[in-house]
């Protein structure tokens, strides 16, 4: 989007709000948290958000990729990992059983510089990073999603291109993906 000088993306075109969230589907979430942070820095404000509010869904993707979380695959009861912009968040869930139902998303470390993950735990468990995903099941659970975050990504950003626009480095799950024949190797070249 020329206005937030982020290429072609067009974060006020809502059918592309999932896009940012692609790379960590494929094992690269330091670029989701790179290009996550930038739209809500650029695109929102307190007077502004870049786009019209067509059912509340500019509004809804800023809540959601600000508490860490997005439902790239509405129909699955699952979410894709981000970088949280708040260091503590309560979701209060109701009562069940005279108990109060909560839910806590808490991002150790993070502020404007500190917007890569290195680990996440659910309940003190670790969660694998490179699955990027929490379920909804878990989220209604009472329970505790713990971001430790960082300035520099834990591994370097994975997709680089040479001089000829050719892919250099890419994640595991990319390269696998090439093997089992579904793009042509013959394109990628692996450092």
């Amino acid at each position: 989007m020329r206005a937030l000088a982020m290429g072609q993306y067009g974060h006020n075109n809502q059918p592309s709000h999932h896009i940012l969230y692609l790379f960590a589907m494929l094992g690269e979430s330091a670029s989701t948290e790179k290009y996550v942070r930038q739209v809500m820095q650029r695109a929102y404000g307190p007077d502004y958000y870049a786009g019209d509010e067509d059912n509340g869904e500019m509004g809804a993707w800023f809540v959601l990729s600000a508490l860490g979380l997005y439902s790239a695959v509405p129909s699955t009861p699952y979410y894709v990992l981000g970088s949280p912009l708040f260091k503590h968040v309560t979701l209060h869930r109701g009562v069940k059983d005279n108990q109060p139902q909560t839910f806590d998303i808490v991002a150790l470390g993070t502020s404007q510089s500190a917007i890569h993950v290195s680990s996440v735990y659910l309940n003190g468990a670790s969660v694998d990073r490179g699955r990027a995903l929490v379920s909804d099941v878990d989220i209604q659970r009472s329970g505790v999603l713990q971001f430790i975050m960082e300035g520099e990504p834990d591994i370097p950003l994975a997709l680089e291109a040479d001089k000829s626009g050719q892919l250099t480095r890419l994640p595991v799950s990319v390269r696998s993906f090439i093997q089992r024949g579904e793009s042509s190797p013959s394109r990628v070249r692996e450092n």
